[in-house]
């Protein structure tokens, strides 16, 4: 969507009255020849830019909830528009009833979107985001996707569903029907309703094609009562791990005309009950007063319901009782032994929108330290690792920047990962993993070892893989600096990158989980697990990697990696490089290379080098050439070998530097460090 347009309202087409009287408005579409665009025929609609043909909805007979039109939104790409189309409400309403009512059909295979503008200046807010993916989910965030999902809901793809968003403004409450089901409520830091901008777009795995039909909204304005207090806010995380404790901060907002002086805020968990009084305050009406209760909550496990309730205000009872509570559910999950969930981040310093995927990385980082690996695959950027960052991007419903891949299983924008993790982290695992190393610094070589222990009995292909992070990495050219859609504050709060600047300066920036390198490729180590494990056996891959343009030792880390049938992450393993040398370094139980060694010969080489080694059975061979930076400039197949083998290797076209040959047989590696000068 195009931003910083002033948008032209409408008003006294949409007004029914005097000031402060209901306003109201429905299209169903029927007016308009087939063909038409609805924001340059319409005195009401209109486009992002305008009314501007090129980014406008046609009306179409394909499909029709009532009569036989409906406008259309089909995306011409993956990334989405160019149709655009923005539905004004006639002002921008912070308290009051506003009710919106919509028709919807989202073409099976596709996805579909729309979002509510707090501002009649379209761009400057973002109240509230509606991603529907191709698999009937329903995501809504709020404040320019600023709050992690507030709602997760389910839609029908490929039928008609009735759609509306009913908000009691005054009292800051939102809710989300679909069908004439409540899926979701929320509290909405950004309470503002000004428009709807329905664009042709679908969130990440989908593309953008819907219809909508049968579209109207209801504004109500407030009626002030003398004495008014209401539950505005209940400010707390709704989920975390069992144990983990919640501050509770309670908002009361003054809707009526006089002003408040005193109240008291009452907490009910269902086994108890808290009480703050709050007095010797002077809130005018309109105004809101925050109070933070003193003790925070200690979730347990399962879902739990907390009731506050606002009492005795100004020493009395106020006008309105109906507005005074406030409910919120929270949960608790409990982490399976050993459970490690890892999070995939798709980003680029050349991606405005990946500061989203920073922030909530690091967020989830530090909530979850004990269960969290989250990696940062770079694109296109100093940082980027090819090998990587092609498997990533190849994942089948990869649609763009940022993204993140939760456990290779489900592609997701980065606020949405939050309730995805907790829901994979109670889930056992086959294996817990321990990741061992040793370090020559002399030689700058990293040798490693994951050793998973099954807990499970299993079967099929499992592989073992390493990864290695870096945290605190910097960089001074331009490159390195980040490109920042959150600058000004016009897309949201983006923990503190909307107070900077468009292109965030390299000397600014501090990049974190960066991956360095994927050892086992991106799938895992071929072999590296037998075909069939019984519970109780433990079993080791080894990885060896030559640190170069690393930072700092201290701020590496290790991601022991076990994949499953379906390629799919079963668990992980954390660790500094520090910890994993601690651990000690266990050698690979295999014998396909005899004496666990090979060979390089002439080391420097020029030209051709020749890999010396013996192999005693039948293995699939192959050899995989990387440089410094981590990257795969080389691999060679040689299919099944046995027996003492010299494998030449053409380095012709390789610069003159260092390089790590690593040979993998029958699923043990082992790597060997190479010097050309050609």
């Amino acid at each position: 969507m195009q931003k910083n347009y002033l948008l032209s309202l409408v008003a006294l087409l949409l007004s029914t009255g005097v000031a402060f009287s209901q306003v109201t408005f429905s299209d169903d579409f029927e007016s308009y020849t087939v063909g038409q665009t609805i924001g340059v025929t319409s005195p009401v609609w209109a486009t992002w830019t305008g009314n501007v043909a090129a980014e406008d909805a046609p009306v179409s007979s394909e499909k029709a909830h009532s009569g036989t039109k409906s406008a259309k939104f089909l995306a011409s790409s993956a990334s989405g528009g160019p149709a655009d189309v923005i539905l004004p409400f006639g002002g921008s309403y912070d308290t009051g009833d506003f009710t919106l009512e919509m028709w919807m059909y989202v073409v099976t295979g596709n996805g579909a979107y729309f979002n509510v503008q707090g501002n009649t200046v379209a761009g400057q807010k973002y109240s509230a985001d509606l991603f529907f993916d191709k698999n009937g989910k329903l995501n809504v965030n709020a404040n320019g996707n600023a709050v992690p999902v507030v709602i997760d809901a389910a839609f029908p793809v490929g039928s008609w569903f009735k759609i509306n968003l009913v908000s009691d403004l005054s009292a800051n409450k939102w809710k989300i029907l679909v069908d004439d089901v409540v899926v979701g409520a929320f509290a909405n830091p950004s309470n503002k309703i000004a428009s709807i901008d329905l664009y042709a777009y679908g969130p990440t795995g989908s593309t953008g094609f819907y219809y909508v039909d049968d579209v109207s909204f209801t504004y109500t304005p407030l009626v002030k009562k003398p004495t008014d207090a209401v539950m505005y806010g209940l400010d707390s995380r709704t989920v975390g791990l069992t144990g983990d404790q919640l501050p509770i901060k309670a908002t009361v907002r003054n809707i009526g005309t006089n002003a408040i002086t005193s109240f008291d805020v009452e907490l009910d968990n269902g086994t108890s009950v808290e009480t703050v009084n709050v007095s010797g305050q002077n809130i005018a009406s309109l105004a809101v007063y925050t109070a933070t209760l003193p003790n925070p909550y200690t979730l347990v496990d399962g879902p739990q319901d907390l009731k506050v309730t606002i009492k005795n205000v100004n020493g009395g009872v106020d006008d309105n009782q109906t507005n005074n509570d406030g409910t919120t559910t929270l949960r608790g999950y409990t982490p399976a032994p050993g459970k490690h969930v890892v999070v995939e981040e798709a980003t680029g310093t050349w991606c405005q929108w990946c500061v989203r995927g920073i922030v909530y990385m690091e967020l989830m980082r530090e909530r979850y330290p004990d269960h969290f690996v989250g990696i940062g695959v770079h694109n296109a950027d100093p940082m980027a690792i090819p090998e990587y960052d092609g498997g990533l991007t190849a994942t089948p419903g990869f649609t763009g920047f940022p993204s993140l891949l939760l456990q290779r299983k489900e592609l997701m924008d980065p606020s949405e990962m939050e309730r995805p993790f907790l829901e994979e982290v109670i889930l056992p695992a086959p294996a817990t993993l321990v990741n061992g190393a040793n370090y020559d610094a002399a030689t700058g070589v990293l040798d490693i070892s994951v050793t998973a222990n099954f807990t499970q009995n299993v079967s099929g292909v499992y592989r073992l893989n390493a990864v290695i992070l870096e945290d605190d990495v910097t960089g001074t050219t331009s490159t390195w600096g980040q490109k920042n859609a959150y600058a000004g504050g016009a897309n949201g709060v983006m923990g503190g990158f909307e107070t900077k600047p468009a292109t965030v300066p390299a000397s600014q920036m501090v990049y974190n989980d960066v991956a360095r390198a994927i050892l086992g490729g991106f799938f895992g180590l071929d072999d590296s697990v037998p075909g069939s494990v019984d519970a109780g056996t433990s079993v080791t891959a080894n990885f060896s990697f030559t640190l170069t343009n690393i930072n700092d030792f201290d701020k590496l880390h290790i991601a022991g990696i076990l994949t499953g049938p379906d390629g799919e992450i079963v668990n992980a393993s954390l660790t500094t490089a520090d910890e994993a040398v601690t651990n000690g370094f266990t050698s690979a139980v295999k014998d396909v290379l005899a004496n666990n060694k090979v060979t390089i010969a002439p080391n420097p080489a020029a030209g051709t080098a020749y890999v010396n080694l013996s192999l005693t059975k039948v293995a699939d061979t192959s050899v995989r050439i990387f440089n410094t930076l981590g990257q795969e400039v080389m691999t060679l197949h040689y299919g099944n070998l046995a027996g003492d083998q010299v494998l030449p290797i053409s380095i012709a076209r390789l610069t003159n530097g260092v390089y790590t040959v690593q040979v993998l047989a029958g699923g043990q590696a082992i790597s060997e460090k190479l010097i050309v000068r050609n």
